[in-house]
């Protein structure tokens, strides 16, 4: 929680200046100014640094063209959607939620669905359905995650599921509103090298089209569309490392995942 700020009272009349203190520090700031620009010489002599760097604003290509419309913040809608079939939690802890109904419950309302966040293909669909224990070997849903991504103070539910075929992975994650109805925040579907979270951030992280370089998903909480969203997106270029040793790319040992991330594939 951000400290608030201190209250500012106005009394109505300008602050006094004091013309004699500001002149000091102006001339003050004009002789360090002077000694940059200048320099001294071994004499103790001024002598030129050389022409100093000029300033440019970014020269905007074809100004007179009609630029995109950005939506209108009415536009913006919530996110969130309820969980069909899953009652309120009393408790107001989503642990007390039994994350494979919440899987069946989605799936089965979304059965129909090849493409899209809740597209799914049919042999997946049947192992979610034959699935009695998550993170195991015969189940496609993976072990789930309990992290606060919203600030509440209250952790979320976050939960992968395989696709049989192999790579792609159906990313959800879940909450409880001030009632207790469980509500989902996020649903995506992904090719990860690896998923993390830090500072409520989620990062996935994907192989790039262009060899070398992967890319970087950044998912926050929106409180005005009350989902995760995507706050940005980056490309970035990765050096293959032995443990321990820098990569070029991130100027940090590599270390092995903290307990905080969850790595694509691998075990459950």
């Amino acid at each position: 929680m951000r400290p608030s700020r201190p209250a500012v009272h106005h009394t109505g009349r300008r602050p006094l200046r004091r013309p004699g203190r500001r002149a000091g520090i102006m001339a003050g700031l004009l002789a360090g100014a002077a000694v940059l620009v200048t320099g001294c010489g071994n004499g103790h002599e001024a002598v030129p640094a050389g022409p100093a760097a000029t300033a440019s604003a970014p020269v905007i290509l074809w100004p007179e063209r009609k630029p995109a419309k950005l939506p209108a913040e009415q536009d913006l809608k919530a996110t969130a959607d309820p969980v069909p079939g899953i009652g309120r939690v009393r408790s107001m802890d989503i642990r007390d939620v039994k994350p494979l109904d919440v899987v069946k419950a989605e799936v089965r309302s979304h059965a129909g669905e090849r493409s899209g966040a809740d597209g799914m293909d049919v042999q997946t669909v049947q192992a979610v359905e034959d699935c009695t224990a998550p993170g195991t070997r015969t189940c496609p849903v993976r072990t789930p995650q309990y992290h606060d991504l919203t600030g509440n103070g209250r952790d979320e539910l976050i939960v992968g599921i395989d696709f049989v075929d192999g790579g792609y992975l159906a990313l959800r994650a879940y909450t409880l509103d001030d009632h207790g109805k469980l509500l989902r925040i996020l649903a995506t579907i992904a090719n990860p090298l690896s998923i993390e979270i830090t500072r409520r951030e989620l990062i996935i992280r994907e192989p790039s089209d262009t060899p070398g370089y992967e890319l970087r998903t950044f998912w926050a909480w929106d409180s005005r569309r009350q989902g995760l969203a995507i706050r940005g997106d980056e490309v970035r270029r990765v050096e293959r490392a032995t443990p321990g040793t820098v990569s070029p790319s991130h100027g940090v040992p590599r270390e092995p995942a903290p307990s905080g991330s969850a790595q694509g594939g691998g075990g459950r």
